[in-house]
């Protein structure tokens, strides 16, 4: 499969089929649904990464394009909002900045939405809409290149226009005509009618650890994680009596139950044949965190390369 992705509420493990891919969460593999127009919309919203508000990009008619005749259709704003946190790094090549543009593809001259640096979450963006119903698309390039052999990934949605969604890219499994990776994406609506997720216990709250894409880009695809906050290993949310703390593993996403005072998060590693899971060994990885009032949050784990690791802390907003 080129390239794939999930939403909240989608299994977290397990590829799905190229065409339950699609039917289910309409993402496209590159090279699909060329014959919907390579819709070229917009301006670029600012490039700088980090959390904040942005400004709304102004929309512009695309005209013609290519030999077929076909007219682009002009993008109209969605007033929904998207993000796109990057986690994107191809062997042997590594990171690469990804830049997002509105349609199933990329053209000469069309400008990104978007430029997003390894390691960095966009600012909130409209990805605009091409018609009443709500149709949208988004495509995924590394930074400067618009060919078809660099596609990473498209992704289409129907949009209300309440939507605020976060969208992590990492690398998927297959190399595809440049010699990178194709493109996955996990993709969580934090508002909207497709909200997913757990409900957490009293004066709890839950952090999302989020690690698709390390299963394809770690030498080491099986491995045991758990997650603690200054003393032993979490739970997940509303535990069943009897069961040990929450495990993670490369290709998941997991919810984790913690204190929302926690000031910050560690990651520990143990073997196969090690079941004592008390988070009291060296972490892989210290985080720090600060927990938005009574709202979840992601930890995002990725790799730069060489099976070293680094996270990144996406809060949900209001």
């Amino acid at each position: 499969m080129r390239g794939c992705c999930r939403s909240v509420g989608l299994p977290a493990r397990g590829e799905p089929d190229a065409s339950t891919c699609r039917r289910r969460a309409r993402c496209h593999p590159p090279g699909g649904l060329r014959r919907l127009g390579d819709a070229a919309w917009g301006q670029p919203s600012p490039t700088a990464p980090g959390l904040g508000g942005g400004s709304a990009p102004t929309f512009e008619p695309s005209g013609l394009f290519g030999g077929g005749g076909f007219v682009q259709p002009t993008l109209r704003p969605s007033a929904a909002r998207f993000r796109v946190v990057n986690g994107y790094s191809s062997p042997p090549g590594g990171p690469s900045a990804v830049d997002v543009y509105g349609g199933y593809s990329a053209g000469e001259g069309h400008k990104p939405l978007i430029s997003v640096p390894f390691g960095a979450i966009s600012d909130w963006f409209d990805p605009g809409v091409f018609d009443d119903q709500g149709n949208a698309a988004l495509a995924y390039y590394p930074a400067g290149k618009r060919s078809s052999d660099d596609e990473l990934i498209s992704k289409s949605e129907t949009l209300k226009g309440t939507e605020r969604v976060t969208v992590f890219i990492t690398a998927g499994d297959e190399t595809n005509p440049s010699g990178g990776r194709y493109g996955r994406l996990s993709m969580v609506f934090e508002k909207g009618t497709d909200v997913a997720g757990e409900s957490p216990e009293p004066g709890k709250a839950i952090l999302y650890v989020d690690t698709i894409g390390l299963e394809s880009v770690l030498s080491k695809k099986e491995r045991l994680w758990f997650v603690s906050a200054g003393g032993p290993c979490l739970f997940q949310p509303n535990p069943v009596e009897g069961e040990g703390p929450q495990p993670v593993s490369p290709g998941s996403r997991t919810a984790i139950s913690l204190d929302p005072a926690a000031t910050k998060v560690a990651i520990h590693e143990y073997s196969d044949t090690d079941t004592s899971w008390d988070c009291r060994n060296a972490p892989l990885l210290d985080v720090p965190l600060t927990l938005p009032a009574s709202r979840p949050a992601n930890l995002f784990v990725m790799s730069p390369g060489g099976d070293r690791l680094q996270a990144l802390v996406v809060p949900f907003e209001d």
